[in-house]
């Protein structure tokens, strides 16, 4: 394996002003801005919420119907909203160790803020209704493995800055326009090994995408900081020759991803161990546990998340080694 690492600290100029930060093209010189800027005071937005649900059996199906009224009330001249949610959920108990499941659901989310480099910086858009849809299974066999199955698809407004216009910065306005589509599966185990073991993981995989920007090249292509795959396995097991001692084993794994909001540059996938060893007490009288925890028990250097903050496409690196020792009292009276 070969790894590089690139490191670049911000420079600035006479008067103080940022110019670069860049490590994809560290010869590209920031915008500058034209003003400082100007401290705002804080303004805060209200979410009131009331649900009204009824649940009916008949005989192996269940229906839970609901309604939610939600209310968004924004200071000054921001943008509210009001809106009746449905949401609804069938299930069917195909027997006493399988059950399939359907629902539907509509939300409300607050709209973002314009950041510093949009055309209408500071601007806080409109409310957006989400659209969710899940289908799938979850059941047992036998007292000990535990499994589930779940496709999925979301919706919202999609929200973002037009590559070119008139801010200082060269881009457009913060806009709602088109409609982003998170779609894809997601699944787990849960098997226990009697007496002295346990085997829990989770996948995902998701397909998300943006249409309707009125932008060229924009629609259909994957939206920033969304990992197609992701993966965790933990496994526990009990070590009979010491009483009291366990170890555990993490991965989490995860796919390459786009690191700007236009696709144009993308952060690569990783995978991450981390290992632990437990002891308690025997369980009569007040237990004692201590924890043994490595965390990216390799020292990985990796990207965790990449995303849009600060006005600026920013890189978030993940935890390096840890080593970590955690005592627990419990029992005493």
């Amino acid at each position: 394996m070969v790894q590089r690492d690139v490191y670049n600290a911000t420079i600035f100029d006479d008067a103080g002003l940022a110019l670069s930060g860049n490590i994809y093209r560290p010869e590209v010189v920031l915008p500058q801005p034209v003003a400082a800027g100007v401290d705002r005071p804080p303004a805060d937005s209200e979410q009131s919420t009331l649900n009204l649900g009824h649940a009916a059996t008949f005989g192996a199906w269940r229906s839970v119907l609901g309604l939610r009224w939600t209310a968004i009330d924004a200071p000054g001249d921001q943008p509210d909203a009001r809106r009746l949610l449905p949401r609804w959920t069938l299930s069917w108990q195909q027997g006493p160790s399988l059950t399939w499941f359907a629902s539907v659901a509509r939300g409300l989310a607050f709209g973002s803020e314009a950041p510093a480099t949009a055309s209408n910086a500071g601007a806080v858009l409109s409310p957006r209704v989400t659209r969710q849809v899940e289908l799938g299974g979850r059941g047992r066999v036998g007292e000990t493995f535990h499994y589930s199955l779940t496709a999925f698809q979301t919706e919202r407004p999609w929200e973002f800055v037009e590559p070119q216009g008139s801010s200082w910065a060269g881009r457009g306005a913060w806009v709602q326009r088109g409609r982003q589509r998170h779609a894809g599966v997601e699944g787990g185990i849960d098997w226990t090994l009697e007496p002295h073991a346990r085997l829990e993981g989770r996948f995902s995989y998701i397909d998300a995408r943006g249409r309707g920007s009125a932008l060229v090249g924009w629609d259909g292509r994957p939206l920033q900081n969304i990992p197609k795959a992701a993966l965790y396995f933990r496994w526990e097991q009990r070590l009979q020759a010491v009483s009291g001692l366990s170890y555990s084993a993490a991965l989490t794994a995860r796919s390459s991803k786009p690191a700007t909001a236009d696709g144009s540059v993308r952060v690569g996938g990783y995978a991450v161990a981390d290992l632990g060893l437990t002891w308690r007490t025997p369980s009569a009288g007040p237990r004692i546990t201590v924890d043994l925890a490595v965390h990216n028990a390799a020292d990985r250097r990796y990207w965790r998340d990449a995303g849009q903050a600060y006005s600026a496409d920013l890189l978030f690196p993940g935890a390096a080694r840890a080593v970590s020792v955690a005592l627990r009292f419990e029992g005493f009276q």
